[in-house]
């Protein structure tokens, strides 16, 4: 099993309420994480490192159910850009690609807040 099976496996489960919440959270933890503003990021510049945030954000949404074109809605973006990101994912994490691989713990505290949340 490569490592984006693992990371991706058990998050497309969730109603729609976890899934509204785990996007807010999401979204607030990219800010965090990468000391960028979603707008930067998703209509900024073509750097290495913010289009790895794009293509992250892009596969993170799908492997959590989001269908193509809400993906594509949430990001700003058309849905075969969409298409695109999830084909590049899959080539940076073949390579090793380092701006997408120090993305991958976002996940894990997400979903830990999701679930702290959800059972409080």
């Amino acid at each position: 099993m490569d490592m984006s099976s693992v990371y991706f496996m058990v998050m497309r489960n969730g109603s729609k309420k976890q899934k509204e919440l785990f996007l807010k959270m999401f979204i607030t933890e990219i800010e965090a994480y990468t000391n960028k503003k979603i707008d930067i990021i998703l209509n900024g510049k073509r750097t290495d490192d913010i289009v790895a945030i794009r293509v992250f954000i892009a596969k993170v949404l799908r492997a959590k159910g989001y269908k193509l074109t809400d993906v594509a809605v949430i990001m700003h973006k058309h849905h075969t850009s969409i298409i695109h990101y999830l084909e590049v994912y899959e080539n940076m994490i073949k390579t090793h690609h380092e701006p997408i691989i120090k993305l991958l713990p976002i996940i894990d505290i997400v979903n830990q807040k999701v679930y702290e949340q959800s059972t409080s």
